[in-house]
């Protein structure tokens, strides 16, 4: 077996395992370091898992996994593309000026009627 990956979480564990599970390659996952201590006693570990392989699947799990990892950061990328348009800070300001415009003609026609 050879080490040829840490996970730093579940999310990007779940996802290169799916993918090397796909091509054919089975992989071994393991806490790294003292992370099945931490899991243990803490809940959590800070030091991820390390994905293992076989020898001779070794460097076809290394390019399935880069692979994986371009399609996660395609897929953010276009994710942020769509911001919601509470989320876009332009739109936002836009929005108060406008209102605030408003708020300021009002009254001012109010001083004036009055």
């Amino acid at each position: 077996m050879k080490k040829i990956y840490n996970v730093g979480n579940s999310f990007e564990e779940k996802n290169i395992v799916e993918g090397l599970t796909e091509n054919g390659i089975h992989p071994y996952v393991i806490d790294s370091g003292s992370g099945q201590y931490m899991r243990i006693t803490a809940g959590f570990s800070v030091y991820g898992k390390d994905i293992y392989v076989e020898e001779e699947d070794a460097e076809r799990a290394v390019e399935t996994i880069n692979r994986v990892k371009s399609e996660e950061k395609t897929s953010e990328n276009d994710n942020a593309d769509k911001v919601q348009w509470y989320r876009n800070k332009a739109v936002l300001a836009r929005i108060l000026i406008g209102l605030i415009a408003i708020q300021v003609i009002i009254i001012l026609v109010l001083n004036i009627c009055f």
